[in-house]
């Protein structure tokens, strides 16, 4: 019982992240909005802006949900301790996040400030 939910917590968060990377990359939200889509000053400038930045976001999200993933069955399969799952899901949100720094520096490369 103790895999299975290991296995779940484990990958909801590389799961979450192919499937909103895909969302972002292939289904982007079509129009600059506050309430959803990749949300920041830079990614708002310009619709240009913003459709690069959904596509390089979903890019980035779908490779790095997969490996993530990739790393969370490995794991799984050879700890059997639970608490051992927070920092799996701690490791999990660092290139979430970080992803967040390689898509702004796109965008600055690409359109500046």
């Amino acid at each position: 019982m103790i895999r299975i939910v290991l296995i779940f917590s484990g990958s909801l968060i590389p799961v979450v992240m192919i499937l909103a990377g895909a969302m972002m990359k292939y289904y982007p939200p079509k129009d600059i909005n506050h309430f959803i889509g990749y949300r920041t000053p830079r990614s708002k400038k310009s619709q240009a802006s913003w459709d690069y930045a959904h596509q390089i976001c979903g890019a980035l999200w779908m490779k790095l949900g997969f490996v993530s993933l990739l790393v969370t069955i490995i794991f799984i399969t050879f700890v059997e301790n639970e608490n051992a799952i927070g920092i799996l899901v701690f490791v999990q949100m660092i290139p979430m996040l970080g992803s967040i720094v390689f898509v702004e520096k796109a965008l600055k490369k690409k359109f500046g400030d």
